[in-house]
């Protein structure tokens, strides 16, 4: 009989912790001072529309342990805001699919959705890590808007540390097409292209 009020469930967790601490390792294996290996690849999909297929301007998958976050960012043209008529737009979607952890409802977007997505407005908009400036094309007139849309396959941890990556990696591989200002109506060729600063 366990004297001290903890329930058998409770007991095994009490000892797997104790086995943990005791060989100085964390549950997937690794030591304390170990870190999950990370694989980058970046260029993933092509910026020139296909027939049937979407074209995005940058592209990342990383995986991070067992933790894997695809990233994909589109461009689009628009109207820059009146309160900042000399910048450009950077928003995030983040989509946490049921196959990434059990917790993710497909047809109603999480609060963990809503507060990944703040927290990479924080760290790369407010925090000005992206510089939007680089975005405006003709101030008050013409700007880029940076749609990055990250999907989370599989949750096993480190995720907001996998989406920043991911994100940033993304926006490395971006591309703007350049204006041609020379004529009355801008037109955008992919032919000549610039990188995102």
């Amino acid at each position: 009989m366990i004297s001290s009020g903890i329930v058998p469930k409770d007991a095994a967790i009490v000892m797997k912790l104790r086995h943990f601490l005791q060989n100085q390792i964390r549950e997937d294996g690794r030591s304390f001072f170990d870190c999950r290996n990370v694989n980058i690849r970046q260029h993933l999909y092509s910026s020139t529309p296909k027939k049937g297929f979407v074209s995005v301007h940058g592209s990342s998958h990383i995986q991070m342990g067992g933790t894997i976050v695809i990233c994909g960012v589109n461009v689009l043209v628009g109207v820059p805001s009146n309160m900042i008529p000399d910048c450009g737009d950077l928003v995030f979607n983040v989509s946490l699919h049921p196959m990434a952890a059990i917790k993710y409802d497909q047809r109603n977007k999480s609060d963990d959705a809503y507060d990944l997505e703040n927290f990479l407005k924080t760290v790369l908009v407010s925090d000005h890590v992206i510089d939007l400036s680089q975005l405006c094309v003709v101030k008050g007139k013409l700007a880029f808007r940076l749609e990055v849309h990250i999907s989370v396959l599989c949750n096993r941890g480190n995720l907001r540390d996998a989406i920043l990556l991911a994100a940033v990696t993304a926006l490395q591989d971006t591309t703007l097409p350049e204006p041609d200002l020379s004529r009355a109506d801008i037109v955008f060729t992919c032919e000549s292209s610039r990188a995102l600063q």
